[in-house]
């Protein structure tokens, strides 16, 4: 089981304003001034809920990577950064649809604000731009999932790892000692070869890079043909050789075996096009 099966409830969460110290509004020089709040750890994996009722799961880092996951990864797919002053974060990311029958599709721009309790909860709300069409809004709350807590190291994360597309045929990912990635898919034929570093080592969070080559068609992470899931026959990524995708990574250890989920996006290529995706593997 990985952290996509894992949303609790939603919890909604008020901050409440400061009050005034009054009087004739001359302060008491014996009342002590409290300081200003410390800025809040931004790192974390969160699941929740949005405003249209899909489930969301975001992860994050304290250096300021986000990335934004609707519908369990067959939703919306969000990748940008964050930053904290006190309790009050902000957010800039790029959305992406990946339920199509050829990714990519236009991406919008975001731009959020909301607050957060260091590893309790997470609100934001944002207003998305697409490059076409009417401006739309998104807005989640989040709760902090203990997950994010684990202890990371190449040690830990070695190892071989079970990608299962449905309707096609499986493949395994290896991830050596020192963090080399190698992954090859039968049916596409396509070679990924990467890297996974640790981040920080307090925390369940790899840095993860990879880049395709030697793809002879479409490397298809879901075979839609029923509809199922969306518009298109297909879900997969259709990246020109040579094309390098960067994120995160998380170890879920929260049944056996472990579970490795990752979230991965493209730079603007030359075409114009962009490529993310969020793919769930199973240690074997």
């Amino acid at each position: 089981m990985t952290i996509q099966r894992l949303l609790p409830s939603v919890i909604l969460t008020t901050l409440l304003g400061a009050c005034d110290v009054g009087g004739d509004g001359d302060a008491d020089p014996d009342t002590p001034v409290a300081p200003p709040p410390l800025n809040q750890a931004l790192g974390g994996a969160w699941v929740g809920t949005d405003n249209r009722g899909d489930q969301i799961i975001a992860l994050s880092t304290d250096s300021g990577i986000f990335h934004w996951i609707g519908r369990l990864g067959l939703g919306e797919l969000g990748f940008g950064t964050g930053s904290v002053d006190g309790t009050a974060v902000t957010l800039d990311y790029l959305l992406v649809d990946p339920l199509a029958s050829k990714l990519p599709r236009e991406p919008a721009t975001c731009s959020a604000t909301g607050t957060i309790q260091e590893h309790e909860t997470l609100s934001i709300a944002a207003i998305c731009t697409p490059s076409v069409g009417d401006t739309f809004s998104r807005s989640a709350s989040l709760l902090y999932h203990p997950v994010f807590d684990r202890d990371s190291s190449l040690g830990s994360v070695a190892g071989n790892y079970e990608f299962i597309s449905l309707g096609r045929p499986g493949s395994v990912m290896n991830i050596s000692g020192d963090g080399v990635v190698f992954w090859q898919d039968p049916d596409s034929g396509c070679i990924i070869n990467g890297q996974i570093s640790v981040i920080d080592g307090r925390y369940n969070a790899y840095a993860l890079s990879i880049t395709f080559s030697s793809c002879l068609e479409k490397f298809v992470f879901i075979d839609n043909s029923n509809g199922l899931y969306g518009p298109g026959p297909e879900i997969g990524i259709d990246a020109p050789n040579g094309t390098s995708l960067t994120g995160l990574a998380i170890l879920d250890n929260t049944s056996v075996p472990d579970g490795l989920d990752i979230a991965l996006n493209s730079e603007v290529l030359s075409s114009g096009e962009i490529f993310a995706a969020f793919i769930s593997f199973t240690r074997i």
